[in-house]
């Protein structure tokens, strides 16, 4: 009877053990997510470039991106401006745009199915002194004003959008 007693005793420590750990464990996990949240609320031109490098990161692993350039990264928000735009005529609000201005192409990709859309050649006016620069048209190039049309997120804070 007593080796029954200590055998429950020590079932409940090591129950009670595996319990702690793993709240110890998902405390930490917690921790630290907060303290990304918290540092990307503070820095948010790091947040943009976490959010670029994810966005790339995930895109790469379905079409080879142009090595050693940064791109401007951009959000689709609205298909009607667009539907006049070879580029963007299969376009859905959502989709992300990633241009490459030194290797002239940008790329529109569909997070909901995962696929590239559009890949094209493009020609960055020089005049334009932001990401968010007109582009001007080879034949099936973007020939439209991004800010108009789509949401750009660089480097820098203004233009950071919360998705």
């Amino acid at each position: 009877m007593k080796a029954n007693y200590l055998g429950k005793k020590k079932l409940l420590i090591t129950i009670l053990a595996i319990i702690t750990l793993i709240a110890v464990i998902l405390s930490l996990f917690l921790f630290n997510r907060y303290r990304e949240m918290e540092q990307k609320i503070k820095d948010p031109t790091h947040a943009a470039e976490l959010e670029v490098d994810q966005w790339v990161t995930k895109i790469s692993k379905i079409i080879n991106l142009p090595a050693g350039e940064r791109p401007t990264l951009a959000t689709v928000n609205d298909k009607e401006k667009l539907v006049n735009q070879p580029f963007f005529s299969e376009a859905q609000t959502g989709d992300k745009v990633l241009i490459y201005e030194q290797a002239r192409r940008a790329y529109l990709y569909r997070p909901g199915s995962n696929k590239i859309i559009n890949v094209s050649q493009i020609n960055i006016n020089q005049l334009a002194p932001s990401p968010t620069a007109s582009l001007e048209a080879s034949p099936s190039a973007l020939p439209i004003p991004l800010e108009e049309t789509i949401s750009p997120l660089k480097e820098d804070s203004q233009n950071v959008n919360s998705q």
